[in-house]
C-alpha cells in the first residue's frame, strides 16, 4: 500500500480517479520489485513534465518548436537542447557546492527532470534529422521501437488534446 502510495503522490493528479491510476494499477501489479516502481514513477513524472512543457514552449502546435528556432541562424536543432542541458548541469553544480538554490521555484530535482527530456528531445530531434538513423549510421530502431514511433506519430497527427499515456490506455 505504501508503494502505491507513494506513486500516486508522484503523479500531479494524484488523488483523482482517473485512467493514470488504471496504469498505476498495472504498473503495481506486475512491476518485480520496489526500485521498479520508484523508476516507473519517475518516468510518468517525466512524460508529465515534457507534456506540460511542451504546452507552454509550441504555441503553433509543433513539436520541440522552441528546439527548432535555432535553426532560423543555422545551428542544427538538436544542439539546442545539449546546449541546455549545460545549463541545467552548472544549476546542479551550484547546488552541489552551496548546498541550496536561489530560486526556490525549481528544485534539484526539476533540473535533474528536464536534462533527462532534454536528453531525450536531443536524440529525437537528431534522429529526425538523420531519417532515423544514429550517428554511426546505423538503423537501430527495433519492431518495438518502430511500433511505439507509429503510435507517437499518429498521436501527433490525431491529437485530440488528451495526454499521450490517457489517449494510449483507451
Amino acid at each position: 500500500m505504501e508503494i502505491e502510495q507513494t506513486l500516486r503522490a508522484n503523479s500531479e493528479d494524484a488523488g483523482k480517479q482517473t485512467e493514470k491510476e488504471d496504469w498505476f494499477d498495472e504498473v503495481i501489479q506486475n512491476a518485480p520489485n520496489v526500485a521498479t516502481l520508484d523508476f516507473t514513477s519517475l518516468l510518468y513524472r517525466m512524460q508529465e513534465i515534457h507534456d506540460a512543457k511542451g504546452t507552454d514552449y509550441e504555441a503553433g502546435g509543433k513539436p520541440y518548436e522552441n528546439h527548432r528556432a535555432v535553426e532560423e541562424i543555422g545551428i542544427p536543432a538538436w544542439k539546442y537542447p545539449v546546449a541546455r542541458m549545460f545549463e541545467k548541469f552548472a544549476r546542479l553544480k551550484s547546488y552541489c557546492t552551496k548546498g541550496s538554490l536561489a530560486v526556490k521555484d525549481e528544485s534539484y530535482e526539476d533540473s535533474l527532470f528536464d536534462i533527462a527530456n532534454l536528453a531525450l528531445i536531443a536524440i529525437i530531434l537528431h534522429r529526425e534529422r538523420n531519417n532515423g538513423r544514429t550517428e554511426d549510421n546505423k538503423d537501430e530502431m527495433s519492431s518495438v521501437q518502430k511500433f511505439a514511433s507509429g503510435v507517437v506519430r499518429s498521436y501527433l497527427a490525431d491529437n485530440e488534446g488528451k495526454p499521450f499515456l490517457e489517449r494510449a490506455s483507451q
